[in-house]
């Protein structure tokens, strides 16, 4: 069964790139679905008829070929008689979005590399000084695995008097400033300690 427009307001035209009804009302909405999506797409329109609520996000095909992501949200519409005779969907561009999105997800994938691939230990941890992350070289360096470190506190990391005389700088690092210094770290299972900047 086939999805017809019924009707679109001037901003659905704009997004659709067109600038007229006129090749848009009594055609498949599905023609302007990325082929991927458009069974999914179907099923909610298809479920509005009955009566059902819906959304999704989906890639739209413009009228000038062009691609732009689309979040859309789907309600039945009822006539007087409360039987549902179309699907009203309002539908809002969220390109920028999907792009930042993409841009943030390489970005955090470029770090994961870096972060893993160092030479360097390097250890992650908020506020408290819980540990959030560690690399592969601060395993080795400090004789514990990844997933041990994942559950312990930085200062379990220190000997006695690093945590009492050479306190981590928690309020420099809030604001943003930058704190470099040399400090003494246990390894595991050994009795001297090594030295690391921090």
């Amino acid at each position: 069964e086939e999805i017809r427009l019924l009707d679109v307001n001037k901003g659905g035209l704009q997004m659709m790139d067109s600038d007229r009804l006129e090749g848009i009302i009594g055609h498949s909405f599905l023609e302007l679905v990325d082929p991927r999506q458009q069974k999914q797409t179907a099923r909610l329109v298809k479920d509005a008829f009955k009566g059902k609520s819906g959304a999704l996000e989906f890639e739209m095909l413009t009228k000038k070929g062009s691609r732009r992501w689309c979040e859309m949200s789907i309600v039945p519409f009822r006539n007087t008689e409360k039987v549902v005779v179309s699907a009203l969907a309002v539908t809002r561009d969220i390109t920028e979005r999907k792009k930042a999105e993409l841009n943030l997800k390489l970005s955090e994938e470029k770090y994961r590399m870096l972060v893993e691939q160092a030479a360097d230990a390097i250890v992650l941890f908020d506020a408290t000084g819980q540990l959030l992350d560690t690399n592969p070289s601060a395993s080795l360096l400090l004789g514990y695995s990844q997933e041990e470190m994942a559950i312990m506190h930085f200062g379990q990391l220190l000997p006695a008097d690093e945590v009492t005389g050479n306190a981590l700088h928690i309020d420099e690092l809030n604001s943003g400033v930058s704190t470099v210094g040399i400090r003494r770290m246990k390894r595991k299972r050994m009795q001297y300690f090594i030295v690391v900047t921090v």
